[in-house]
């Protein structure tokens, strides 16, 4: 008996598993992934801005790039160096207004419907 009910309930199983997997499909797409976009949007800026701002140290491994302006006081003088730390702290800065910026508009709520 146990047999026939297990047979007789599978249609009913089948169809709670097919809308258990739109509700989490559902909250996935409205709960979840709002409510974490802002953490992974605080992630990339931060990665970002270490990347920019390291970046001159590639020239120390023979890269050229703003960084061998920094390194090579010699070659540039100060003035060089101080403008090319001026030009990476600019571009650190501007990517990290122009990422919280877009961290702002995605982490933006809707308004509830009244």
């Amino acid at each position: 008996m146990p047999d026939r009910l297990h047979v007789a309930s599978r249609p009913r199983q089948e169809r709670l598993i097919g809308v258990s997997q739109g509700v989490e499909r559902q909250i996935l797409f409205q709960v979840e992934l709002p409510l974490g976009l802002p953490l992974v949007m605080a992630g990339i800026r931060i990665a970002a801005i270490f990347v920019i701002a390291t970046a001159t140290i590639a020239a120390v491994a023979g890269g050229s790039d703003l960084g061998e302006v920094i390194v090579n006081p010699a070659s540039y003088g100060l003035a060089g160096v101080v403008g090319a730390s001026y030009c990476v702290s600019a571009l650190t800065l501007l990517a990290a207004v122009l990422l919280g910026w877009v961290t702002k508009f995605a982490s933006r709520r809707p308004e509830p419907d009244a």
